[in-house]
């Protein structure tokens, strides 16, 4: 029994584990359909079986015996499940309503569908199906499908669909129905008359010239007819058709505005005219002013009336004033279009030849007279102040642009590109750049000599008798060596009254070239004969008086100079205080370089000193006069003749 137990535990617990499986299995969509409203479930029952064993009887002996004992057996059965609202009827499920459907069928769940002739009435419950009969039984009652009963007073149409009053009297003869028992009604499109108790007809709007003989139907009076754009509306008849004009009265035309009526007679009836405000003229009135032009003339609206036209338009410089015949304006003038083909229009023949063009003076070269002296420029030209055409460059520095494109440079420059002109210099502008026609300006270090070219500055010193020169010394008159330190002329000192003096001519010229030439030349004696009127002379004053007279005599002449105002022994004597003065003149030399070169250059250029020769214009290109002051004597200002 021990083991009997123990079996069954062991079952108990199988079949609890099977069923949790099962339930498992259902809920976790292992349930199979098998058709609709059916599913498949996992069973158990309890199986009988022998079961043998063996039961010790002594000792180590036992005993073979049989038992029943019991396991459980898993089937798949298929059961009939129905959703809510539903129940199980045989082996389907049907819809199942609380309340039973009265003429009607469950088909959902609490819905009832109606048998056929039956249906739901309004407010009713939803149980419940009223029969239905076509013609709704107006003033009766549906028993069933179709069938009416109808109330007291009313009886059946012959269809047997309708209730329809009963009336002992006929109302169709007065355009009436029996709407009630007993009681007539006007039929649509009727109305009541109290006066003859009848039934008229009702027209929506009143009939014109007419009576209203039907519901919206009009009857027209003799001599009018209904409109054609009415039906309300009867319009009087004229025999003859009122063309431009209404028919107002039965054979009477009222004209239309703009028309007038035409003379007539009283056999004929007067026809409508149109009338036009102007005369055609050249054409006939056809619309109220509207002309119909003759042949070779229009209609101009703003004038009204016919104009002549022109196969070729003389717009808009001119005006047509007759069949193909133009009259220019003024500024304008006719073209022969025969010889200008292009200038009119395509449908030009040889019958018109003339349109009218602009006119300008003088005529335009390189563009198109477009209007009275106003020129139009074609291709790459522009119009100039005047009117003309003249040829457009993008740019033309320092040139005249003579073609479209194309720049001529003036006198003194070069083409540099082809919009651009530069400045030309003889000399090349070597180590400067050439800023005008032949005018450098010379680069830094730089500085332009006597013919205009840009040299290095002169490092020499000239003993100050000569001007530095792409630094060689060139010197001044009465000066010669390679520094300029050797004098060409002495001077001869003589008094008044010396008769070898007759015929010369004595200058007031004032300039420091000279000075410096009396400054620093020796003097000269025992050569008064070899003064003459080539040489130049001057006064020398002192404080007191008037009292000589001295010349330049060339160092080549028959004279001895004075030895101790010789320029070569009085180097020497100088050459301690140009010593002393070296590094002062050095200091001031390059500032004042520049201005002495200019001045002193054109001193340099006179070779020889004659009477009268040394001019205003010379005196300024000389040296300074505030370097010539001597302590003793000055240069008189005025000129002195001596017979």
């Amino acid at each position: 029994m021990r083991h009997v137990g123990s079996i069954v535990l062991i079952n108990s617990i199988l079949v609890t584990v099977v069923q949790t499986l099962t339930m498992t299995t259902t809920t976790t969509s292992d349930v199979d359909d098998v058709e609709s409203g059916c599913t498949r479930r996992l069973t158990q029952q309890y199986v009988p079986y022998t079961e043998t064993y063996r039961a010790r009887t002594w000792g180590i002996f036992t005993l073979i015996k049989s038992r029943t004992n019991y396991k459980i057996q898993h089937n798949w059965v298929t059961e009939k499940i129905c959703c809510h609202g539903w129940t199980v009827q045989g082996t389907a499920c049907v819809p199942m309503c609380l309340t039973s459907c009265v003429n009607a069928k469950c088909v959902m769940p609490n819905t009832c569908e109606c048998k056929q002739g039956f249906a739901h009435t309004p407010n009713e419950e939803k149980y419940v199906c009223e029969p239905v009969c076509e013609g709704n039984c107006t003033n009766g009652v549906c028993v069933s499908p179709d069938r009416c009963e109808c109330d007291r007073g009313y009886e059946l149409s012959t269809d047997r669909l309708h209730c329809l009053p009963i009336c002992q009297q006929s109302c169709e003869e007065r355009n009436a129905h029996c709407a009630e028992p007993d009681t007539c009604a006007c039929q649509p499109g009727y109305q009541q008359d109290n006066d003859t108790n009848s039934c008229e007809p009702i027209c929506s709007e009143s009939c014109a010239n007419g009576s209203c003989v039907a519901p919206e139907v009009c009857n027209c009076n003799p001599g009018y007819e209904l409109l054609a754009n009415s039906k309300y509306v009867c319009g009087p008849t004229c025999e003859n058709a009122c063309v431009n004009g209404n028919c107002t009265a039965p054979n009477v035309c009222s004209c239309h505005d703009g028309y007038k009526l035409g003379e007539g007679n009283a056999t004929m009836q007067r026809e409508c005219e149109p009338i036009c405000e102007k005369p055609c003229g050249n054409g006939t009135c056809i619309a109220p002013g509207v002309c119909n032009c003759t042949e070779s003339y229009w209609y101009k609206e703003e004038e009204q009336t016919c104009v002549p036209s022109c196969k070729i338009p003389c717009e808009p410089h001119g005006v047509c004033v007759a069949p193909d015949t133009c009259s220019c304006f003024d500024g304008y003038r006719m073209i022969d279009t025969s010889a200008k083909e292009n200038e009119v229009s395509n449908n030009v023949t040889d019958e018109y030849t003339s349109v009218c063009e602009p006119v300008c003076e003088p005529s335009c070269k390189h563009g198109k007279c477009t209007a009275p002296n106003f020129c139009s420029c074609i291709g790459n030209h522009t119009q100039t102040v005047d009117g003309q055409c003249a040829p457009f460059c993008f740019s033309c520095e320092n040139g005249v642009c003579v073609e479209p494109g194309v720049c001529q440079c003036l006198k003194g420059f070069v083409r540099r590109s082809e919009h651009r002109c530069v400045p030309f210099c003889e000399n090349g502008c070597e180590n400067g750049e050439c800023v005008a026609p032949n005018e450098c300006r010379c680069n830094a270090g730089f500085e332009t000599n006597s013919n205009g070219t840009c040299v290095e500055p002169c490092t020499r010193v000239c003993k100050g008798h000569a001007i530095c020169v792409e630094d060689k010394c060139e010197c001044s008159y009465g000066w010669t060596g390679r520094d300029c330190d050797q004098p060409t002329v002495c001077i001869l000192t003589t008094d008044w009254n010396n008769t070898h003096l007759d015929g010369l001519a004595v200058h007031n010229e004032t300039n420091s070239t000279l000075m410096n030439v009396k400054r620093y030349a020796p003097d000269c004696y025992q050569c008064n004969e070899t003064a003459s009127n080539k040489s130049l002379c001057f006064v020398i004053t002192s404080n007191d008086s008037l009292s000589t007279l001295g010349c330049f005599v060339e160092r080549e002449s028959p004279c001895y100079p004075s030895p101790y105002h010789s320029s070569i022994d009085a180097v020497p004597k100088m050459t301690g205080t140009f010593a002393a003065v070296a590094i002062l003149v050095m200091a001031v030399y390059f500032t004042i370089r520049r201005q002495r070169r200019k001045k002193m250059h054109a001193a340099t250029m006179q070779t020889a000193l004659y009477p009268k020769a040394i001019t205003h214009e010379a005196n300024e290109c000389l040296i300074s006069e505030e370097e010539s002051h001597d302590a003793l004597l000055t240069l008189n200002l005025n000129d002195i003749e001596i017979n």
